[in-house]
């Protein structure tokens, strides 16, 4: 202090004064000041840069979240059209099995079944009806063929006696026979 004492006895003003006593020059101050004011500016940049790039890391967040939402969407719709797929396909398999069991059915039915092509108008109405009371249970036929000729003989109609004639026929009794019994 008393050297800033004699610096101002000596005609120095006390800033310049106290300023020599810390060890600055007179411009040195102002060069100072401009260098710190450059920093602060500096330092505003940086703060205002980094405040910017946390804005885009939180709006990056976001932008994550939402595409982890979005794609847990997708799985569960790809999940639950995996399931529909899997559905299709097990109603499509049953479909296809009771289709051929069916099939089966209509080709056992075939291979049992009478043609009455070739027969007339009558034949066919006798052959038909005799079917029908049989599977109604109004008929039963018991025994041999020879005694299914005479039941359909004594029935006394003609078409019941061009049945009687069919049977005669050698190939042709079991496969009417066939044809005229109930399918269970």
């Amino acid at each position: 202090m008393r050297k800033i004492a004699e610096r101002e006895a000596s005609g120095v003003s006390a800033v310049d004064a106290l300023l020599e006593a810390v060890g600055l020059q007179r411009g040195e101050l102002e060069s100072l000041r401009k260098r710190l004011e450059l920093a602060a500016g500096e330092a505003t940049q940086w703060r205002e840069k980094a405040e910017h790039e946390l804005a885009q890391i939180a709006h990056l967040k976001e932008a994550v979240a939402e595409r982890n939402k979005e794609t847990a969407q997708l799985r569960a719709e790809l999940h639950k059209a995996s399931d529909a797929q899997q559905y299709a396909a097990q109603q499509s398999a049953a479909q296809i099995a009771s289709l051929t069991a069916l099939l089966g059915d209509r080709d056992k039915q075939l291979a049992s079944s009478l043609s009455l092509s070739g027969l007339d108008v009558d034949t066919v109405l006798a052959v038909t009806t005799l079917r029908d009371r049989l599977a109604k249970g109004e008929m039963r036929l018991h025994g041999t063929a020879d005694e299914t000729k005479r039941l359909i003989a004594n029935l006394d109609r003609p078409e019941m006696r061009a049945l009687s004639q069919l049977l005669e026929r050698g190939g042709w009794q079991l496969h009417i026979l066939r044809w005229l019994l109930p399918r269970s």
